[in-house]
């Protein structure tokens, strides 16, 4: 296990990633420099329910996050992009009543001890920000902007992402260039692959066969949040393979490529009899082993991480 921050302090990096009020798809991601001081306090009361004399039942439910966002000065970036202030052919930006306002990703990084903590906050709306100054007196003393933002879950359900000492530096390197949206705990299309012909070199080994052996055609997976369900052929290993103990060791095999951020995790994966781990990352699943309904679920901790369902995949019987 990696290891993970003691202390927290300097905000920096905020960003911004307008959402299209047409598409809901996450716009082009731009910087909010001048970032002071941001307080963001999770919204939802505890709700308890009494019988017998006591509390018989509780929940907490999440109804996302609100708070300020302090920084140097609204920048006109941000007037036009969220506020839809846009300026006309004099160069000057009025605001008008009907001007439609846009929510937004917010984005920002908290320094520690050890690594940063990156955020991404999924649907939030923010307020126009109080006009203010003064006049000068002994010293210029800047004066601030605050916005107070207000966030909530997006279609998926997410309200917001953050990075753990997990993280892998290829997540952490890209974490401004779009929005971080790959639902739940997973990382979704990018956290797990079954490996096609085309991306893998067929004369690759695990165990006596190559990846020519095990690998399936046009496989793809459709995400849904952390659930991945599989399509395409598999083809089928007439031959023993010597890495499966037992007689019963041909079939349909499907070696699985689990993202770097799992590095040096214990990772167990239910749902299947039989597994070959061929590396801490890379798995080779059996289908005709397959149980629940030709799903299995990867677990990290006993925390789900994921889950594959084959149930759609094709079983060639053919000799490849």
């Amino acid at each position: 296990m990696k290891k993970g921050n003691k202390v927290k302090f300097n905000l920096k990096n905020v960003h911004i990633a307008p959402i299209n009020r047409e598409t809901g798809e996450y716009e082009q991601v731009f910087s909010l420099p001048g970032a002071v001081n941001m307080s963001m306090s999770a919204q939802g009361e505890i709700n308890k329910f009494y019988a017998d004399g006591v509390v018989y039942y509780q929940s907490a439910p999440n109804d996302g996050y609100e708070g300020d966002l302090e920084i140097a000065m609204v920048t006109e970036e941000f007037q036009e992009k969220i506020f839809g202030e846009i300026p006309n052919e004099d160069g000057v930006m009025v605001e008008n009543v009907e001007n439609v306002i846009k929510d937004f990703a917010l984005g920002f990084q908290i320094d520690g001890d050890v690594h940063n903590t990156l955020f991404w906050f999924y649907n939030c709306s923010a307020t126009r920000a109080t006009t203010e100054a003064s006049t000068n007196e002994a010293s210029k003393t800047p004066k601030t902007d605050k916005l107070t933002i207000s966030c909530t879950c997006d279609a998926d359900g997410n309200v917001r992402a953050k990075t753990t000492a997990r993280t892998s530096d290829e997540v952490r390197r890209k974490w401004f260039d779009t929005v971080y949206k790959k639902g739940g705990s997973s990382t979704g299309a990018d956290s797990v692959k079954v490996w096609p012909v085309s991306t893998q070199p067929l004369d690759k080994k695990y165990g006596d066969k190559s990846a020519a052996d095990l690998i399936g055609r046009d496989i793809s997976i459709e995400w849904n949040g952390r659930n991945g369900k599989v399509y395409g052929t598999v083809h089928n290993i007439k031959e023993p393979w010597t890495e499966f103990s037992g007689s019963n060791n041909t079939g349909h095999f499907v070696p699985i490529l689990i993202d770097p951020v799992y590095d040096g995790e214990e990772i167990t994966m239910e749902g299947a009899a039989k597994e070959k781990k061929a590396a801490d990352l890379k798995w080779i699943v059996r289908l005709e082993n397959l149980t629940g309904g030709k799903k299995i679920t990867a677990k990290v901790g006993g925390a789900e991480i994921f889950s594959l369902d084959f149930s759609e995949a094709t079983l060639e019987e053919q000799e490849w």
